[in-house]
């Protein structure tokens, strides 16, 4: 059994979770360090492991209009292993625009290692380029840079471009990243640098290094996605400029600021098998101690110790030890603190895959598109895979470029901002251009102090958590240990209940929470009538700093853009119904959260009473009624002792908890359809309930009981409810004949394809009425981890 099966088998508070999954890594990393008792305690432990995740979305296209229909599917990643993870139970999602107020908000649920879901784009909303991002608690821990990005276009042709008012004049930039970290006196340095201009776009030129005296140093010149690099000794007293010259354009940029003393490190080849990365200093410890950690997927590889000669020592590393995809390179000084950092890029061995084939190359309108899928891994063996597939229309503005899972995963998501062509890194043994991007798209992983993350974020592993604060109503400060109560009234209502922490926090756990709904939260008005409890938003409220390309539009655009927008308008209004199906969900488990009662009460069964008090005391006989003083109570019999308890029971009207028992004598019991009782002490969280007597309406609405004046009620999102893709079927000749009109742009979306044990499967939809080029998209993960993309071109015409 594995940690988190135990988990979830002891059903133990997600922060005790939190610090056993610690615990285990942390174990796992000393083992792997067990044979290195030469490096200090104090680098070993910033390097205690904790579990990473990683998401991948793959969308169903790029570019959009106002109205359609972004459709997606979430693949949730073990970022230690590179294998689905099933830690997480929901990922959030968002579209956020360029001042990073989110356009679009949404929770999915995911079940066994993945999700997929919609977001419908208004009609108000400008042109531009969005991004879309998604996110798991657990992820929020470690940051936004560690958050799946991609870029969407959307284009409303309604309303102005705010892109048209961009100045024409574009302005450049250049920005160096010396290897390792920093420029130090006197030591020769390979310096990497990247030049973009004002669309963040990258440009491939050439310039100079000159001296303050006007001399030049050296010339220099990108290789490849702009981005270059040259080998560079800064003298002792020297400042530098770089100048380029582009489209009547001069740019003069300072070099990075030269230290006096420090370290630098430079990687390279030793061999196929071997890399050598070199320490030199000019330090006074020039013959001090220094270690070298390599770290892959968050766990170490690899620890060694050299002892400098004259300022200067070599390490050598195996390529074997390191994992797939990134690797980190940190080398410490004797004092134990990190003096130069740089990432190295190991291909990956292996890769899903998929062969994706049609019947045809081309195919008539509303025609019948067969296609034959297989999956294998790099034995060409063949193997079954969780896969997702697009099939959309390709024309000037929307491209075939797409983000593939393969290279997401152990190349994009470890590096800062947007990856130009990804996939050419894979196909290319282009070392060179590799290093140039681990040398300035990943020079962020350069810090002067490791930092740990703090955990503030507890991981939803079994359904959604709603976060809320419990405060003093005078003066709003946080208050501890105050019990509260949220629910969530229905045929099946949702119950839970929190204790407030130190600050005032509480939390609620709900399972299959699914759409918008009313929530309750209160405590106990009887005894805690003076606090009020805040539901937090649950979704980031930080951000990177990545520059998202500005959306450029071209008048080449301005046929295909007409089209287009007549086609989702013609959509939107021939098949609105269809746009909003939804999959019907099965209620997990339609027994209370106390399971079983002990007996159980249809009203419709026995003679109604016009009271509830009659109710109660002719027919509940588990129930005893007092009266004392005008106020009502209730006795729940105790089964096991042949008695009554003597404190009060948990009573719910619809899930909700009622502390005033004069209320529900007072409430009309024509609107009840059942009471259950439950007659043993009931154990809900810290709280202790001497039974639990559970009223139901009718429709699960609350028939119009009276909430207490204290309790909070606010709408809120659940999960989302996932919506069916419409497509048309056309399988006789009536069908094709239809005089409504087809124009889908996206033929297919297809989130949840599995292959068989023989790794196959046969896919099949129907083109609409739009002729054109078309390209299917197929991108998945096996449960080992082996990820792949494939892609299908076929045109539609008149004639098949």
């Amino acid at each position: 059994m594995t940690i988190f099966e135990i988990i979830k088998a002891k059903r133990i508070s997600a922060a005790i979770a939190v610090a056993i999954i610690s615990c285990c890594l942390t174990i796992h990393a000393t083992a792997q360090m067990a044979n290195e008792q030469s490096i200090p305690k104090e680098i070993q432990d910033q390097y205690s492991p904790v579990l990473q995740e990683k998401l991948f979305v793959h969308t169903d296209k790029t570019f959009y209009l106002p109205g359609e229909l972004i459709w997606f599917k979430i693949y949730a990643i073990d970022g230690l292993l590179n294998k689905p993870s099933t830690f997480s139970k929901v990922a959030y999602v968002e579209i956020l625009g360029a001042d990073h107020k989110p356009l679009l908000q949404s929770k999915i649920g995911l079940d066994h290692a993945s999700g997929n879901g919609s977001l419908q784009i208004p009609l108000s909303v400008s042109t531009g380029n969005y991004t879309l991002r998604a996110y798991t608690q657990w992820m929020r821990n470690f940051g936004p840079d560690h958050f799946f990005e991609q870029t969407i276009s959307i284009v409303n042709t309604l309303k102005e471009s705010e892109t048209d008012t961009i100045k024409k004049i574009k302005t450049y930039q250049i920005r160096f990243f010396p290897e390792g970290g920093d420029l130090v006196e006197g030591i020769s340095s390979k310096m990497a640098f990247k030049i973009t201009n004002s669309h963040n776009e990258y440009v491939d030129a050439a310039g100079v290094i000159i001296n303050q005296q006007k001399d030049t140093v050296l010339h220099f010149s990108t290789l490849r996605f702009g981005m270059g690099s040259f080998m560079f000794t800064p003298k002792k007293g020297e400042d530098y400029t770089a100048i380029l010259k582009l489209n009547a354009v001069t740019i003069a940029e300072a070099i990075p600021t030269v230290l006096k003393q420090g370290y630098v490190m430079q990687l390279e080849d030793a061999s196929a098998a071997d890399l050598r990365i070199s320490v030199t200093t000019n330090s006074k410890n020039s013959n001090s101690s220094v270690y070298l950690i390599v770290e892959s997927h968050h766990l170490v590889k690899a620890v060694q110790s050299n002892v400098l000669l004259n300022g200067r020592t070599v390490f050598v590393i195996a390529k074997k030890d390191l994992a797939d995809g990134i690797s980190t390179l940190t080398v410490f000084d004797e004092s134990k603190q990190p003096v130069c950092e740089r990432i190295y890029f190991k291909r990956p061995a292996a890769a899903l895959n998929l062969v994706l084939t049609a019947d045809q190359k081309q195919y008539g309108i509303r025609n019948k598109v067969n296609l034959t899928l297989s999956a294998s891994d790099a034995f060409a063996k063949f193997t079954n895979a969780d896969l997702s597939m697009s099939v959309f229309q390709t024309n000037s503005f929307q491209t075939e470029q797409y983000n593939d899972i393969y290279s997401y995963l152990f190349l994009s998501s470890d590096l800062k901002g947007s990856i130009d062509s990804p996939e050419y890194y894979f196909k290319n043994n282009d070392a060179a251009a590799t290093d140039n991007l681990m040398l300035t798209q990943g020079w962020r992983k350069f810090s002067a102090t490791k930092k740990k993350a703090s955990f503030e974020f507890i991981p939803e592993m079994e359904g959604h958590l709603i976060k809320g604060k419990v405060s003093n109503k005078r003066d709003g400060s946080p208050v501890k240990n105050i019990n509260t109560f949220l629910s969530i009234p229905g045929e099946h209502y949702q119950f839970a209940n929190s204790i407030s922490d130190s600050s005032g926090t509480v939390i609620y756990s709900l399972h299959k929470f699914y759409g918008r709904n009313s929530i309750i939260t209160q405590t106990n008005h009887s005894i805690d009538s003076n606090y009020r409890i805040d539901i937090e938003n649950p979704f980031g409220d930080q951000w990177n700093n990545n520059e998202r390309p500005i959306l450029q539009l071209s008048a080449d655009w301005n046929k295909d853009l007409l089209q287009h927008s007549i086609a989702v308008q013609v959509e939107n209004t021939y098949n609105p119904d269809e746009k909003r199906m939804y999959r019907s969900f099965k209620t997990k488990d339609s027994l209370s959260f106390y399971g079983i009662p002990d007996k159980k009460y249809f009203l419709d069964d026995y003679t109604r009473f016009r009271t509830m008090e009659e109710v109660m005391r002719e027919y509940v006989g588990d129930v005893n009624v007092r009266l004392n003083n005008d106020h009502f109570a209730f006795k729940v019999w105790n089964e096991k002792f042949s008695t009554y308890f003597d404190d009060n029971p948990l009573v719910l009207i619809d899930g909700l908890p009622v502390f005033d028992i004069n209320k529900i004598i007072a409430f009309d019991p024509l609107k009840v359809k059942k009471i259950e009782v439950v007659s043993k002490k009931y154990y809900l969280g810290s709280s202790i309930n001497e039974g639990i007597i559970s009223y139901s309406t009718y429709k699960g609405d609350l028939g119009g009981f009276e909430l207490d004046p204290s309790s909070i009620v606010i709408e809120y999102e659940g999960l989302q409810k996932q919506r069916e893709f419409y497509t048309p079927l056309y399988e006789n000749d009536d069908q094709k004949k239809s005089r409504l009109p087809d124009f889908r742009n996206v033929l297919t979306w297809m989130p949840d394809i599995k292959t068989d044990a023989a790794g196959k499967t046969k896919l099949s939809f129907y083109t609409s009425d739009l002729k054109g080029k078309f390209i299917a998209i197929i991108q998945g993960i096996t449960k080992d981890g082996l990820a792949g993309s494939a892609t299908l071109h076929f045109d539609v015409t008149d004639q098949p």
